[in-house]
């Protein structure tokens, strides 16, 4: 847990396993790649096996193409359920021969930062597995929009929550498209709110 490997299979049809020692509750951000070995194009899947041998999550695909170039696999995160040693389960395709980093942390801390209604817009830069938390004052009756434009995430969540008493105004997910707009929204009450995008 926190490191990374690299393992490769040395005939077609052989798998391969990686394993992490984890306690119960730990969060994991856990990303694949592959490199094929000897051939122009490669793919494996990659899967996540609890400590008793049941799965956990997956299989998620991993591939090197020359069209698309490297597609990871990732599991966002995955909570641990249990104390033990977890295997990472590498299941190329077809006959490859292929090189599979593999990479086991926790979450990334949130970015956190303040945007002001009708003022200029924020950049955002997260990675794999990181969330964002826009924070502003409004006041009651305020009436606020939202525009993401330039969004490379596939799917998102995006909430808006009064911070002062806990209350969700806002939550919706989001399906592809680099700009997504959320509609005018009449705030309810004078207080501090959080855009969250997960």
């Amino acid at each position: 847990f926190g490191g990374q490997a690299d393992i490769s299979n040395t005939v077609p049809g052989q798998n391969a396993r990686l394993t992490f020692d984890a306690t119960a509750g730990e969060i994991a951000n856990i990303i694949g790649n592959v490199v094929p070995n000897g051939q122009p194009e490669a793919g494996a899947y990659l899967y996540v096996f609890n400590p008793d041998g049941s799965l956990l999550a997956g299989g998620r695909f991993m591939s090197q193409t020359s069209v698309f170039g490297q597609q990871p696999a990732f599991f966002g995160n995955l909570v641990l359920p249990s104390d033990g040693t977890y295997s990472l389960f590498i299941d190329p395709t077809a006959a490859d021969l292929v090189t599979a980093t593999v990479s086991v942390a926790g979450p990334p801390p949130d970015v956190v930062t303040t945007i002001v209604p009708g003022g200029e817009p924020v950049m955002v830069t997260m990675t794999s597995g990181q969330n964002t938390r826009l924070n502003f004052d409004a006041i009651a009756r305020q009436r606020v929009s939202l525009e993401f434009s330039n969004v490379f995430i596939t799917v998102s969540k995006v909430s808006i929550l009064n911070t002062t008493n806990g209350t969700m105004v806002y939550d919706y997910i989001y399906y592809g498209g680099s700009v997504r707009f959320i509609d005018t929204i009449t705030l309810p009450e004078t207080g501090a709110y959080a855009v969250y995008v997960d």
